[in-house]
């Protein structure tokens, strides 16, 4: 299966065709605001244990008797996480909003060129913990976001402007770009209806250029640094990703616009609206 560009036309014969082979193929995705719903953020902090503490020793296991991983940013911080059809998590990320006078986590290890005018804090929040499974890499070597082994070792430093074409075959990492698409697509609803511009990310570059060939364009806003492995803090800016999406891919930005699938986003549209 192929998510095509507005003027494409080779395999299916209707935009709505290609919108609804999105939606048939995508995972299900729930969002769970702070820390209530204890049940449910067990299976995410759960991964984050496995994956910080385990498998890449970001974080030292002993910390965390209980074997799950969870920090003072959580109480706040919008959890997504997306689901096999027998509820097996299959990867997870937060929002973090930092209380008044808290930084952004990415601020207590990463530096930000002089030149760099942040935006207003309520205007912003810092993708954190994204990751996948390890049951949706597709080798071992692969990164824990699922960024193949051999595009690891490829870093110039440059993120080159790329067409939003989405080639999505029958293959593990055709369904690692529709989870995180996925994910995505919860983190844009949610910023949306809470009045949210500007995301924040430290990531490696080979997974910044990744989301730009799947038309999330991040700017870098410093330079590398060791925060979880070697990292750029980014920012990006929703209004710029929403126009490029409404150019290049009109079955993905109607698949985004749409907030009413996610019921914890229902709940929030419903209240900005009361």
């Amino acid at each position: 299966m192929k998510f095509l560009r507005n003027d494409d036309s080779d395999l299916f014969s209707s935009r709505e065709a290609r919108l609804a082979a999105i939606k048939n193929a995508a995972p299900r995705t729930e969002l769970f605001q702070g820390v209530a719903n204890t049940a449910a953020l067990d299976s995410i902090f759960k991964l984050r244990f496995d994956v910080y503490c385990k498998e890449k020793n970001f974080l030292p296991a002993v910390d965390y008797p209980e074997c799950i991983e969870y920090d003072e940013y959580d109480a706040r911080a919008a959890h997504i996480a997306c689901y096999s059809p027998d509820d097996i998590i299959l990867g997870c990320v937060r929002l973090v909003t930092p209380t008044t006078g808290q930084d952004f986590p990415f601020q207590l290890h990463c530096a930000t060129f002089p030149d760099f005018i942040a935006p207003l804090r309520a205007e912003a929040v810092e993708i954190s913990r994204l990751m996948l499974n390890k049951v949706r890499r597709n080798r071992q070597k692969d990164s824990f976001l699922g960024v193949p082994a051999d595009l690891i070792g490829d870093i110039d430093g440059v993120i080159p402007r790329q067409k939003t074409t989405l080639q999505l075959q029958n293959s593990r990492l055709a369904g690692n770009q529709l989870l995180l698409l996925s994910m995505f697509r919860a983190m844009y609803q949610h910023c949306k209806v809470n009045g949210i511009r500007y995301w924040y990310a430290s990531m490696e570059l080979p997974l910044a250029r990744q989301l730009a060939g799947m038309g999330f364009r991040f700017t870098p806003i410093g330079p590398e640094a060791s925060y979880y492995g070697i990292v750029t803090p980014f920012i990006a800016d929703i209004l710029f990703l929403e126009e490029e999406m409404q150019k290049n891919s009109w079955e993905l930005w109607q698949w985004f616009s749409t907030v009413l699938e996610i019921p914890t986003l229902q709940d929030e549209y419903d209240e900005m609206l009361a």
